[in-house]
């Protein structure tokens, strides 16, 4: 496994980062703590370049005209391929991408977050906004128009977040 941080058989251990953030690339596990007793991390934060888990908001929308529009945010790199939306991670030192997820990703579900509410939902993907896709418009860079043949089963609210990981899949 990749592990951007590991700490293994040590004890009696803090790592103060006064305020650091680690910035991780690739595919990895960002901490590992491995057979160590009484280890504290503090003041330290991370993220990932390109985060595993895709999203996209609903930015506007049309019942009668059969379309949404989505945000995707720009630490989120995508191709359109047909009516399919293929989301890319950051490339190695190669030029080959460290992994390539189409639609929902590979998985039974997807998290939907409200902005009424501080709680999401999680639905079976067979209610993901890519059913019924007749074809997808990139309006501008990180907005995309997609038009359906039938509205998602999911009712679009402006402001609504969908989440798609691969968890049936995990390399870390």
């Amino acid at each position: 496994k990749k592990i951007g941080l590991l700490i293994e058989s040590m004890n009696d251990l803090t790592i103060d980062g006064q305020g650091s953030r680690l910035l991780f690339e690739g595919d990895m596990m960002a901490l590992g703590i491995l057979h160590s007793k009484n280890i504290t991390i503090k003041n330290l934060t991370w993220d990932f370049k390109v985060p595993t888990t895709s999203e996209m908001s609903v930015k506007d929308f049309n019942l009668e005209e059969l379309w949404i529009d989505y945000l995707i945010p720009s630490c989120m790199p995508y191709q359109i391929e047909g009516n399919d939306l293929i989301w890319l991670s950051e490339k190695d030192s190669q030029g080959n991408y460290y992994w390539i997820e189409k639609n929902d990703h590979r998985n039974y579900g997807i998290q939907v977050n409200y902005p009424q509410v501080t709680m999401g939902r999680s639905y079976y993907t067979e209610d993901s906004p890519f059913r019924n896709v007749s074809h997808i418009e990139e309006i501008e860079a990180n907005h995309l128009r997609f038009y359906y043949q039938q509205m998602p089963k999911i009712k679009p609210i402006i402001g609504m977040n969908y989440q798609f990981l691969s968890n049936a899949q995990r390399p870390t």
